[in-house]
This record gives C-alpha cells, structure tokens and sequence, in this order.
C-alpha cells in the first residue's frame, strides 16, 4: 500500500477503535495479550504467512497503536511486557531487510513504543549482531523518500546500536567506504523536519565517537562541516548539526573530546531571530562543552541530607547515624565517598575563558523568552555546578540570584527559580545562601504582572512552588527552621488564592512535601486532609471552602486576610477581586474584631482611590465583609449565589446544576472528612452571629455614607465606570441582605443611585442593580411613603405610559424601567398594583414600529411573573429601625382576577417570534414568559385545568423548536411542575418522560460517550464545583436535540397537545442547525409512518400558519414524501396541499419560498390526482423571475422525466416527449426572461397545455426596458443568484 492509501485509511479505523477501548487507568497492561496476539498476527501477515489481508493487517496495527496510546502517561507499566512485544516485531523486521521486504507497519508499531515510552528504554531490546549492519544500512538506503517517516526513524534507530558493535569496522566493511556512506546518509536524514533527524543524529554521534574512528580523524571532518553549515541558511540542517554535537559530547569519551572544544563553540554564535529549538539546543550544548571540560566528579563540598527516600531512611534505623524520620528531628551528616574525591583544585588545563563564556551562555539561557530553554538552561547549570570546586561553585549563586532584580523580565524569574531548584535538589545551594533566597522565593510566588489586557507570571509562580518542593527534599529540618513558618502561610496563600489552578494544584504538592519531610507546618495534616489535588481544582471551592478551614488556624487567618485584602483585591481580573470579596466575607467569622479595627479603616479610604482597580475592589470588599460581620456569610458559601454574581452572562448558566444534582465523582470529591464535618458544625454556629454592634458609630456612618459620596465625588465619571456602578449596586445589596439600619433621607439617596443604574445602557450594569433594587425594596420599602413611591413606581410607570404611547425615549430608560417595576416590593406596588400591572401588559405588545424593542418586551414580562408572585405571596417586613416616610399613601388588595389577564399576556409572550439583525430577539420574550408562569404557579395560586394544559401546551411547544436554550428551559420547567405540583388526571402521561426517565437517561449517555467526544464547558477553574461536567452528564439533557425528540415526540398522539407540539416541531424541522434538523425530521418520520393521518392535523395547521411557519412546512412536506411515499395515495390529500402551498407562494417575491415550495410540487408529480395541476405549476416555474428557481424547477423535471415509464400520459408520441426533455436539459435557464419565456411555452405546447397568457401592459420605450433588466441584474447579483 503507498502513503496516500495508508493515511487514507488511518482516519476511518481510529474512531471505531476508539469506541472499543476505554483508556486503562489501572496499575497493568488490561491488553497485554490480546497486544501480543496482533503482533504475532502481524509479523505472520508481513512474513507472508499469515491469512489476513493488508487492509485487516492495517486494522490490527491501528489497535495497537491505539492501545499502546492509552499509556502514554502510564509508559512504565508497559516495561514487563516490552521483550515480549519488541523481540518478535524485531526478529520479523530482521528477516524482511534481509529479503527485501515491506516492514512498515511492524516499523510503525517500533516508533509508537519509542514515543511513548523512550528510545533508550526499547533500543536495549533490539538485536545487535554484526551481521545486521551492512543489510540495515543497506535497506534504508534504498528506501525511496516517499516511505513514511516512521520506518526511517526506527531503522535509524536500530542503526544507532549495531554501529557500536565491539569490533572495527574495517573488518566489516565489505566495500571499504561504509563509514563514509554511513555519515552521506546521516547527513542527508539531518535535513528531514521530523523525528528522523534526531535518529540520524544519535546514529552520527555513535558513530564518531567509537574510538577506531576517532583515530581516522572522521569527527574533526564532521565538526568542520558542522561550523560551515551552521554559518548558512540551511535551518532544519542546522538543527541537525547541533543536534548532533549535543549527542556527540554526551555518549564522548572526554580526554578524546577535549581537542575538540575550541571549534565546536563556534557553533555557539548567537544570530538574529533564532528559533527556539536552535536557542535550546545551543544551551544543551554550551553544557555539554563545558561538562567536558570538567572532571566528572561528585563536589565534597556539595550539601547532603541523606537519603532522599523515606522508606530508605526508616530501614536504616540499624545504622550508627541518626536519621530523619517524619518524627524525628535528628539530622544525618554523613555521606559515602564519590567515585572521585575532590580534595584537589581544578585541572590546571581548564580553559577558563573558555568555560566562563560557556557558562555565561547558560545564564543567558536562564532569560530565554522560551520555557524548554530554560529548563534546558537550569539542567545544565546543576550539571555544572557539581563538577566545580567550592570557590566557583558558590560563585555560580550570585549570578543566579541577579535574575530576581525587579528590572529583569517574568522570563528570568523563571529560569532563576528552575535554576534554584536543580541547585538545590543537588546540594549545590548551600544552607548559608538560604537567609538570600527566601525573600526572593515569597517574592515569585506571588509573582503577577498586569500586561495589556492579562497578565504575566504563573509560569514563575508554577516555578516557585518547584523551588520550594526541592527546599523540602533537600534540606533537613534544621536548616529550614526559622524559615518554615513564613514558607508555610506563603504556600497557602498560592494554594487558596491563585488564579491558576496549576498554581494552585503546585503549591498543594510543595506544602504537602514539607509536611511529610520537614514535619515542622503548623496543622499541616489536618490542612493537607482538605487542600489537595482535587478540592483545589476549584477556584471556587479553594476561595470560599478550603480557605475557611485553613482559616480557623490563628497562625494563618491574618496572613489570608491581609493577602486578599492588599493583593487579591487590587487584581487585574474582576473574577478574582468578586471571588477574593466573597473570601473575606466568609472569613469575618473567625475574628471580627480584626476586620473592624485593621480591615475596614484600611479599605474605606480605598473606596475613593483614583485607581479604578483598587476603587472597585475596597467597594466590594467592604460591602463583602458587612454582609459577614451580619451573621450572613452564609449567602457567600452558596454556590448559586456566586453563580448568579459571575456567571450569570455565561451562555452555559442555563446549564449549571444546583448541588443537591452534583454527581457522584463530584461529591466524591466534596465528601467531608471527620475533620471537616467537625468543623462546618463549629462554623456554621460561628458566622450566624451578628457582630454589627461592635462597629464604632463613626466607622458605620462612614460605611453608610459610601455611595453618596461617591455620587458626590462622581466617582462613575471616566473608564471604567460601568465596573463601579456594578459594585456600588453589590454594595447596596449587601447592606439590604445585612438589615443595616438607615435613615429616610440615605434610602432615598441610594434608591436614586439604584434608578440610574437599573436605566443604565450597559446590560451588566442594568442587571446588577436589579439585584441590588430587589433586595434594597424589600428590606426598606416598607413604608409607602408619597416621595419614596414618586421616585420609584411613578417614576417607572411614566416611562412605560410614554413608551407605550409609542413616544421617542431612550431603550434603556424603558427597558430599566420595566425592570424596575418588577424588583419592587409589596408594599410599594399595592399603591397602584392595576397600573403597574396593566402598564407591563401593554410594553410586552409588538408594535411593528422602528420604537419596538424586544430588550423592554422580555423585562416587561419578567417583570410581570415577579410582581405577580410579590402580590399573591403578600410579604410584608418591617424596615430595619421602622424607619416611616412622611405622607403615606394607601394601599389597595389586589385583584386575583388581574392573575388570568397576566396568564394571557404572557400566552401572547410565547408567541413573539421577532425576527432582527441579531436573530430570533422573540426568543428573549419567550423564555422570560415561560419563566414568568413558573414564577407564577410556583405561588401555590390556584390552577384551572384549561389553565394547566395551556401551560403545558406552551412549554411543550418551545421543548420541541430549535433553540437549545428554551429547550432546556422549558424541559426543567415541566419536571419542576410534575415534581411539585399536583396537575390533572391526563398529566400522568407526562411522568415517564419527564420525571422517570433516568433508565432512559442513563442508556442515552452511556451511547452517546461511546459514538462522539464530550461537548465542553468553560474551565473548570471558572466554573463552581457542581458544573464540572460534560453535557451528557447534566442531570437534564433537554437542549441536546437526540435526547429531547425521542421522548416528546410521541406525545403528539395525545390530542390536547398536538397542535402546539405541530407547530413548535415543524420550526426544528425546517431549521439550519444539524444536530436539530436531524432528530427532529427522523422522530417526525418514525411518528408518521406509524401514525399516517397526523399529515391531515399538519395540513390543517399549514392552512392557516402564518408566515414564518410556511417555508419549515414545505420542507417539513418535502421530508415526508421523501421517505413516506404512500401519502400521495390518501384521498384528496394532495389535491388540497397543493392549493395550499399555491396560495401560499401567490404574488411572493421570497426566493427561499419558492425553492422550498418546488419540493412540494415535485413530490405531487407523483400523485394521481393532481399530477396534471402540480406538472403546470412546475413548468409554469420555468418562466419565474429568479433564474435559481427555474434552475431548480428544470432539474426537478428532468429528475421526475427519467423515471416515468410512458410518455403517453404527458406527450401525444414519444417524438414530442424526448423533444421536450432536451429541451428542459438542454436550455440555459439562468439566462434572460425574454430568452427562457419562450421555450417554457413551447414545453407548455408539448405538454398539450395552453400557456399563461402574459397581462397587456403599457408600451415602454426602449430605454425603459434596458433599465428594467439593469436593474433585475442588479438584483439578481444582490440576491447571489
């Protein structure tokens, strides 16, 4: 097979493998026998013995590599089994290079096993005898450059351990120029772009570096044509070369190396725009030279632990030396001597200009803008800095420790902290350096620079954990003590507070590693029992949960409230500076007093800084922490209150679950330890507490007087003020939520605040101070007091009144306004509750005007659903202090009759489907209705049963159209109803489909994880912990189309639902999204072929189906005739769709309906008793206006012609009929009306009918018509037609 069929195939036979095997997470091989059968298989089948054919020979190869995958991070569990596998695979390609055959796909399955577990690791398992190397060499020689890449690289590879065979290889030279031939082919596969290079430069480097070579001077040549190649533009051959001296010097014999080292830091030369494998490469090999300079020793003076290993130093118990234990606090100083003392100096031949420019090399490789570099750079200085004596070594520090200047970039922090590490893990980093590094260490590990729009610095952060996890590996106690109380409250704050969850999960494994080997962290196993790899994965979860545990320990509580309130509150991300608001709230508990006397002082001042950041986080903050120092922190460790504050703009909101839906491998990440079950009974006891009465009086005036005096100071003015007014409307929340008393003359201040931002044009801004609006009207509108209502409902109601007078007033005010009307309490709309409601009515009618806006149509009927369940719940509170306002106004009861003159208005609602530049804008309105009679009926009024099969009627309807998102709303709305409530008899049809569904779910999902990948949410870092999950394991699937249709579709057979269900299903039918189209045409199909006189109900609906529902009916009748042709033999049917669908198309300009309406027309070819009137509609259509239509109706005819079996039911002889459909093939259709017109009446002719008669117009002069077909040009180009 060649490359084309092979890669041809590879695509077709993954996805089926990939449904066969689940990946193996366990500690074995599952596959290692049926592995071990395919290859046998294979080698039979490549040795032309086997009985499969290539194409099973290449499904067998797929499986395997697809298994082998499956342990690509697990690589070492394939180690028991790699002889098994390798040794036959082997022994098979030896005997096909021998007989010249085709081991491609043996070689592909070498590669795989090198990928994934290491070259050096299968190469031992590859045959090496002396006699394999001419026919290796040999064989790939010959192999033509349109071989895959795969068999190049394994038999360059195989070629790399038969070239070191023990003998010279003169004696196996058969032709006398081999090595030459050898380092042609070398070179050539040096210039390949892939893996092949790197083989060919292990192959070179073992090749050269064989003593019987070196004496021919073969590598003096190599390293010459090296320095010439890489002075040249040559790039991947200059990768090659370097490549190569790196493997060069790392398998050399030093003293045979040492001559070479002047030339080949040539190769060092820095160029202009280098790329990064270039620039890593260049470090690796600065390295090296410099290594080869250095004798390869162990430095006496280097620091040493012991053993690294703990079970390696509890079994040296019967040793003399003390060792360190977890509970042990003893210190082993003792080491075995290397295997070369370092007593004397360094080799008096050092070239040490030489060795510092090399060096020098490293370190800049330390600032290197890429992280493999670097790494690269940090290896090579620990590699190094062992070979040096004391002197040198320690003065290696010094530059490193430069790297932390607050001039250099993130990019030398990086490589400083890689640097420290590799140092460290070695014993090279003194313990009298540590007093230097610690303060550079606190420094990187909260290292975060703001750049443009992000910001820089989690890599360096990522780093500093590495540093202080080699801190605890490599240091005893001891040497750590005075420093592992500031590490330890370092290392929480990155743990619980980092905006990375790598960060995060990195601090977590350092902090655990010290515990383990230092023993000295201050309640570090209890700590380690909650912030582990899992709970920390979420930001969420690590901000309101962990943290409050951690909290509860006094050696740590101050240093997470002073790190969020002086740095996560002054951080770029506006997520984090909610989140870090949201922590200290929930952290007030443990010691109020401190947030009183230090917290707040310290914040009030911030309130009105001139930085934006730091003004909108001390707002948050002090908002935040009333709410805790209220006794209700409790509202911040609830994940749908942090849902509804950062997410709620998510297109996934709909989506998120509440907790008590959680998974199991969600709660099993949640499942509370002894420990914490003990603590949340303490905490939850600890923050009801109300500690508002240990504010100063001064202080508490301040705090109240935070938003009039930022209206005072125009603190929204300038960029940026949308984020301020969001947080100040919080802050009116939180002080609403915390029942702070305040006086008459401050409600009316902040309600005025709340009135321009809820009528602000920023949606965000507007939806934030509805929150804010309906908590502040509910704690301190209880006084219906004649300038409180002014300012609020009759401010609102004058602006709907203008509105709806169809007056020119800015969308936002009207849209603010509607929404205003619905965030006010009982007591304010019980002064005019039939205005208010009436007022709301009115804005959710379509006007058809350039003033209609479907922004105020959707609040309006939100609005409605809360002022409605406001009035019948009747909920009255007391103002926090009583405060009364002067003048109050009475109140009226409300009229439950105003209830069915609402459910109406919101029936109309759900059948707003307004269309704009931006899309269905009717969907907003629908949703917002659907939700509103939930909100309603979730009041416990009561229900008529017309009035429960309307409602379902309606959610039924937007659970079958096309829009995911009403599908999933209306899907939960319907559960929520049966769970709930108690509906009529002929609801119990619904149960199974809604309520009991989870055999049906669980069967679902178990296929659709099997036949496609999981759709994905937004990171899990981002999300709360209740939503990691795939859509198909939400605990409703309703917005997935291959779910929802199956189950809903059958209840068309109930007659009550049908006709809203026709209509909402013809919509999915007829729409352009896939996934929608799909399920819904095949569960439409599968009905009707069951249920055959369903087409009279759909009939009767298209009669009188307005427009937008027509072109999904013709498709919807197209789809039908298609895969049920039987319809055409039902009486009269199809003589009355035709007149349907004739009229509907009457006088019509819209393209698309024409094209539909074909299909239809088409289908009715076939009808007996209507074939005649639909084969005149279709010629007819040959004539139309739009050349795309009489395109389309041409290959429509020609189509249907082909098939008939007569032309005597058409044409008077077959003459005229074959005329006739040459004549349909044959003319141009998109040509000019003038040109087409009259071939289709000479087609009318042959078909024995009279042509439309064209209506006697008046004549129009020449210059006219040239006008008239410019301008039908000019639509036609317009059109794309």
């Amino acid at each position: 097979m060649d490359e084309s069929e092979i890669l041809g195939l590879h695509n077709a036979y993954r996805e089926k493998y990939e449904q066969d095997f689940k990946p193996n997470t366990l500690t074995f091989v599952a596959e290692s026998e049926i592995v071990s059968k395919y290859i046998s298989d294979l080698c039979q089948n490549a040795t032309g013995q086997g009985t499969i054919s290539q194409k099973q020979a290449f499904e067998l190869k797929n499986r395997v590599i697809y298994i082998l995958e499956q342990y690509q991070e697990q690589a070492g569990l394939l180690d028991p089994h790699l002889e098994q596998w390798i040794t036959p695979l082997m022994e098979t390609v030896r005997f096909i290079v021998r007989n010249s055959g085709d081991p491609h796909f043996l070689l592909e399955l070498v590669y795989t096993l090198c990928k994934i577990r290491g070259s050096k690791t299968i190469v031992k398992f590859f045959p090496h005898e002396v006699s394999d190397l001419e026919p290796v060499f040999y064989y790939l020689s010959n192999l033509t450059e349109g071989t895959l890449w795969q068999s190049h690289y394994s038999l360059l590879i195989w070629l790399s351990i038969i070239v070191i065979v023990p003998f010279d290889l003169e004696t196996i030279d058969s032709n006398g120029d081999l090595v030459k031939r050898f380092l042609d082919l070398g070179k050539k596969f040096l210039e390949h772009t892939g893996r092949p290079r790197d083989a060919a430069g292990m192959m070179i480097a073992k090749l050269l570096t064989r003593p019987d070579i070196l004496r021919k001077g073969y590598l003096e040549e190599f390293i010459d044509w090296s320095v010439a190649i890489v002075r040249s533009a040559q790039e991947f051959l200059k990768l090659g070369v370097l490549f190569t001296g790196v493997e060069i010097f790392t398998h050399g014999q030093r003293s045979e190396l040492l001559p070479y080292l002047t030339k080949m830091s040539v190769l060092l030369h820095k160029e202009e725009n280098e790329n990064m494998f270039s620039r890593q490469l260049k470090v690796k090999l600065a390295g090296r030279l410099a290594l080869i300079q250095l004798k390869p020793i162990v430095a006496s003076w280097r620091y040493f632990r012991g053993s690294r290993s703990l079970v390696a130093n509890l079994e040296s118990k019967s040793q003399q030396t003390k060792i360190i234990t977890n509970a042990q606090a003893h210190t082993l100083k003792a080491r075995t001597q290397a295997q070369e003392n370092d007593d004397s100096s360094m080799d008096a031949d050092v070239d040490y200009e030489l060795l510092e420019g090399q060096i020098d090399a490293i370190l800049q490789g330390l600032r290197d803008r890429d992280n493999v570099v670097r790494w690269s750079a940090a290896k090579a200085i620990g590699r190094i800095t062992g070979r040096l004596d004391k002197e040198l070594g320690d003065e290696i520090v010094p530059q490193i420790l430069e790297l932390f200047s607050p001039t250099e970039t993130d990019s030398a922090w990086h490589g400083g902290c890689l640097a420290l590490g590799e140092l460290a893990r070695r014993g090279l980093l003194l313990p009298n350096r540590l007093d230097q590094v610690f303060p550079l260490l606190y420094q990187a590990l909260l290292y975060d620079k703001k750049q443009g729009n992000h910001s820089i610095g989690a890599h360096v952060r990522d780093a500093a954990c590495y540093l202080a996890w080699s801190f605890a590996r490599a240091y005893a106690p001891e040497e750590m003590s005075k420093h592992l109380s500031e590490l330890s409250r370092h290392l929480l704050l990155v743990c619980l507070f980092d905006r990375e969850i790598n960060c995060r999960r990195a601090a977590s494994a350092a902090f655990q590693e010290h515990v383990g080997r230092q023993g000295s962290f201050a309640h570090g196993i209890e700590i380690l029992t909650e912030a582990d790899y899992f709970t920390l994965g979420n930001r969420n979860h690590a901000y309101l949960h962990v943290s409050c545990f951690v909290a509860q320990y006094p050696e740590y509580l101050h240093s997470l409230v002073d790190h969020l309130v002086e740095v996560k509150l002054k951080h770029w991300d506006i997520i984090i500076r909610q989140l870090a608001a949201c922590s200290l709230s929930v952290l007030v508990p443990f010691d109020p007093n401190y947030y009183i006397q230090v917290v707040i002082p310290k914040l009030l001042p911030e309130v009105y800084d001139n930085n934006l950041i730091t003004r909108h986080g001390a707002i948050l903050g002090v908002g935040e922490i009333v709410v805790g120092l209220a006794g209700r922190s409790a509202l911040n460790n609830d994940p749908k209150t942090i849902e509804k504050m950062m997410y709620k703009h998510s297109v996934n909101y709909y989506m998120l679950k509440s907790s008590e839906e959680a998974l199991d491998g969600d709660k099993a990440i949640l499942k509370d330890s002894e420990n914490s079950r003990l603590f949340k009974e303490y905490y939850k006891k600890l923050q009801s507490v109300s500690h508002l009465d240990l504010i100063p009086t001064q202080l508490f005036n301040q705090v109240k007087e935070i938003v009039p005096t930022i209206e005072k100071k125009r603190l929204y003015r300038g960029k940026g003020g949308q984020i301020i007014r969001i947080a100040v409307c919080r802050f009116c929340e939180c002080l609403a939520k915390s029942s702070i008393v305040l006086s008459g003359n401050l409600i009316i201040k902040i309600q005025e605040t709340l009135n321009e931002s809820v009528m602000h044009n920023a949606p965000e801004v507007s939806d934030a101070a509805q929150a804010g609006l309906s908590e502040f009207s509910k704690t301190y509108h209880n006084s219906p007091g004649a300038q409180l209502v002014e300012i609020t409902l009759k401010k609102y109601l004058k602006t709907m009144q203008e509105f709806n007078s169809n007056k020119e007033i800015p969308a936002n005010i009207a849209r603010g306004s509607a929404s205003g009307i619905g965030c006010l309490n009982f007591t304010l709309i019980s002064t005019m509750p039939k205005e208010a409601i009436f007022a709301l009515i009115e804005a959710t009618k379509i006007r058809g005007t350039e003033l209609d806006d479907p922004e105020t149509r959707r609040n309006a009927a939100s609005a409605l659903g809360q002022l409605i369940s406001f009035m019948i719940e009747n909920s009255k509170t007391l103002n926090p202090g009583n405060v009364r306002f002067e003048d109050e106004l009475p109140v009226h009861e409300f009229d439950n009759e105003l209830v069915n003159i609402v459910f109406d208005c919101l029936y109309s609602c759900t059948e707003d489907y307004t269309n704009d530049k931006r899309g269905d804008v009717g969907s907003w309105v629908r949703g917002a209705a659907i939700q509103s009679l939930q909100m309603i009926v979730s009041t416990g009024i009561a229900i008529s049963e017309p009035a429960w099969e309307k409602i379902i009627c309606v959610l039924l309807r937007q659970l079958v159209e096309k829009i995911d998102r009403l599908r999933q709303l209306a899907g939960d709305i319907i559960t929520s109803l049966l769970q709930n409530f108690t509906l009529p008899a002929w609801s119990q049809i619904l149960l199974p489909i809604f309520v009991y569904n989870q055999g049906y779910m669980q069967q679902f999902k178990e296929t659709q994880e099997k036949l496609q990948k999981t759709e994905s949410l937004p990171d899990q870092s981002e999300m709360p912990i209740q939503s990691i999950t795939s859509n198909y394991e939400r605990s409703s699937l309703w917005s997935v189309p291959n779910f929802a249709f199956p189950l809903v579709v059958p209840l068309l057979n109930e007659s009550r639902f049908r006709r809203d269900m026709i209509r909402g299903i013809i919509v999915s039918v007829g729409g352009i999204t896939e996934s929608t189209v799909k399920s819904s045409s095949e569960e439409l199909v599968k009905y009707a072929k069951r249920n055959k006189e369903i087409v009279w109900d759909l009939l009767n609906i298209f009669k009188e189906a307005e427009e937008r529902l027509q072109i999904p009916f013709m498709k919807t009748w197209s789809l039908l005739f298609k895969h049920i042709p039987s319809i055409n033999e039902m009486s009269e049917f199809g003589h009355q769709l035709l007149l349907v669908t004739q009229e509907s198309i009457k006088a019509s300009k819209d393209i698309h309906k024409w094209l539909n309406s074909l299909g239809v027309f088409t289908a009715l070819l076939d009808n007996p008793q209507c074939s005649r009137e639909a084969l005149r509609i279709m010629v007819g259509a040959l004539g139309q206006a739009y050349p795309k239509v009489r395109a389309q109706a041409a290959q429509n005819l020609y189509s249907f012609f082909l098939g008939v079996d007569s032309h005597s039911t058409f044409c008077s002889s077959e003459e005229a009929f074959n005329k006739m459909v040459d004549m349909i093939i044959n003319t141009s259709w998109i040509l000019s009306l003038k040109e087409v017109r009259p071939v289709r009446n000479e087609i009318f002719l042959l078909l024995g009918m009279e042509p439309p008669k064209v209506k006697v117009t008046a004549k129009k002069d020449e210059d006219s018509k040239e006008q008239e077909d410019e301008s039908y040009k000019s639509l036609v180009r317009e059109m794309g037609y």
